[in-house]
């Protein structure tokens, strides 16, 4: 009889294990889903915006068809302002999948991937498999976080770097033996990378906040003398990668405009004209976090129940998350500087905060204000739909086609959302609003980014313009920053002879300096110029290609001209 019980107990026992099992994998099929859709679906189908994004793939393609994968280049002339991490994997993303859009994007999202992927295990080893999808998941559904992982710029693959480094460190502090010393080499290396893709800035960040953090926790206890040199060893080995290279092989110049010009003076002046006032990042971070911002309410009460050296590892991570979140935001509202990107770092810090919070929530905790914040989530739900519904409508882009239904089905979502908050359903509110935001991504894909390639971008033009370009022909830009007539022109660009600025010329006789010793140039202004060539007697110029507010005129002297203006 006992012997029979037993074996029911058992069959009982391995059937609860496979359904436990099932529904982990259920969930982690879902995350997956979710971050399939928020990070790569369309990834390539909006042209290259903007100065940065086709500067930065340009590079990265003058890397990988010169073979010269040390000194960064923009149509020919070196370009120091950033380090090489994105380049590289850029590069190599050019050489799996050709030189395009998606490629040029695909390191970024991968980034974003592997920050959520980290994340999630990170908080599922220490704490429950339950929180972890919370917290990955709420990462990769707000606002920000997606955006990002969609651009070529250097933030989200820093932001990788910086999450690895500092949950390894995390990971070490609740870890022993051989397991501890790995977590440990793992920062090491993640912090290395992390100067790779953003500069000394990197080891100040995880630096200050692991600082900070292991005075506020205790944690780890004391490494021994070999994990520090191992781990040292490690981080030099990884920065020489590029550092020790680029140096040999530009010395001063890349000294002065790497380090002077684009750490210290970006830094302490306005030189580089993106002033904002103090509150510019606080604001960025709460509207960038939608639709989760509302469960910061509940956050901050709950933050004075944190007892660091409890010993208890929900405190230990959300001690960790606080300083995370606030030294980046205290360090960029200090600086002269500032522009939206800078503050990404800080959202896997933002994702483990109200990512508890929401999974409080989930589990039923009878809290006012996390009621509060969930009724207030599904109305920034609502509004996220009907936003996108009167921007297509304002653009005359909605109709009564399939692509409707797409641009709907946010708003339809978000309803639902609300509708299951007033019925109690918690998990049904959660869910809903990171469908909400998904649908969003799928419905502007659809039908907005067409629309963005015209206005917003240039490709259209730039091919007009590579098909123009005549043997030997280059191009310039006066007083326009959007460089993607030079990457989809393969890079047939002169630089700024005067003043040092990259492509952009901003006097009048830089271009005729140009033109000096080009002969004709295919020059790339606003439609506010355009007359500056085609009514000025000492130009010989027409107009052979515009797109919105842009214009590309081939020119040349019609005289010689031994003036300056």
């Amino acid at each position: 009889m006992t012997t029979a019980l037993q074996e029911f107990q058992g069959e009982e026992n391995s059937t609860a294990t496979v359904m436990r099992h099932r529904r982990h994998g259920l969930a982690l099929a879902a995350l997956l889903g979710m971050v399939a859709i928020a990070f790569f679906f369309g990834l390539g189908q909006l042209s290259l915006l903007g100065p940065d994004e086709p500067r930065f793939a340009e590079v990265a393609r003058e890397m990988f068809t010169t073979g010269d994968y040390i000194t960064p280049r923009v149509a020919g002339a070196p370009a120091f302002d950033k380090p090489v991490l994105l380049y590289w994997t850029i590069a190599g993303a050019f050489r799996l999948f050709g030189v395009n859009e998606f490629a040029a994007r695909l390191p970024s999202a991968l980034a974003a991937l592997a920050c959520v992927a980290f994340l999630y295990y990170a908080v599922a080893r220490t704490l429950s498999a339950r929180l972890a999808w919370v917290i990955a998941a709420t990462l990769a559904t707000n606002v920000f976080f997606i955006g990002f992982s969609r651009a070529v710029i250097m933030d989200m693959t820093f932001t990788a770097t910086v999450a690895v480094a500092l949950l390894s460190l995390y990971l070490c502090a609740l870890s022993a033996g051989r397991e501890r010393l790995a977590y440990w080499l793992i920062a090491a290396a993640a912090a290395g990378l992390s100067v790779l893709a953003k500069g000394l800035i990197g080891i100040l960040l995880i630096g200050g906040i692991a600082i900070i953090a292991y005075g506020l926790t205790r944690r780890p206890q004391a490494l021994g003398w070999r994990a520090w040199a191992a781990g040292f060893v490690i981080f030099i080995a990884v920065v020489s990668l590029w550092y020790v290279p680029v140096t040999i092989a530009n010395g001063h110049a890349f000294v002065d405009d790497f380090i002077i010009k684009h750490h210290f003076r970006r830094f302490l002046t306005n030189r580089y004209h993106h002033p904002q006032p103090f509150w510019f990042f606080p604001a960025v971070t709460l509207a960038g976090l939608l639709p989760w911002t509302f469960f910061l309410l509940p956050a901050m009460p709950r933050l004075r129940r944190i007892k660091p050296r409890s010993g208890e590892r929900q405190d230990v991570l959300l001690t960790l998350a606080w300083v995370w979140l606030l030294v980046p935001l205290i360090f960029f509202s200090i600086s002269q500087s500032k522009l939206p990107s800078y503050i990404l770092p800080a959202f896997p810090a933002l994702a483990i905060i109200v990512g508890v919070e929401i999974e409080r929530f989930w589990r039923g905790a009878r809290d006012r204000l996390l009621q509060v914040a969930a009724w207030l989530t599904a109305a920034s739900a609502i509004a996220l739909g009907i936003a996108l519904l009167v921007y297509l409508r304002q653009e005359a882009l909605l109709g009564f086609d399939f692509h409707a239904v797409f641009c709907v089905t946010p708003l339809m979502l978000a309803l639902l959302t609300a509708t299951a908050m007033a019925i109690g359903k918690r998990r049904a509110v959660v869910i809903g609003a990171s469908a909400t935001l998904l649908s969003l991504v799928v419905g502007a894909t659809i039908s907005l980014l067409p629309h963005l390639n015209e206005t917003e971008g240039l490709k259209r033009l730039s091919l007009a313009v590579a098909a123009e370009l005549q043997p030997g022909e280059k191009m310039t830009f006066y007083q326009n920053k959007n460089y993607a007539p030079v990457f989809y022109g393969a890079g047939r660009a002169v630089t700024s002879p005067q003043r040092g600025e990259g492509l952009n010329s901003f006097e009048l006789r830089e271009v005729v300096a140009a033109l000096d010793s080009e002969g004709s140039l295919i020059v790339i202004t606003t439609a506010g110029n355009q007359s500056v060539f085609t009514n000025n007697p000492r130009f010989d110029a027409e107009v052979i290609g515009q797109q919105g507010n842009h214009r590309a005129l081939r020119v040349r002297l019609a005289q010689p001209d031994n003036a300056s203006e």
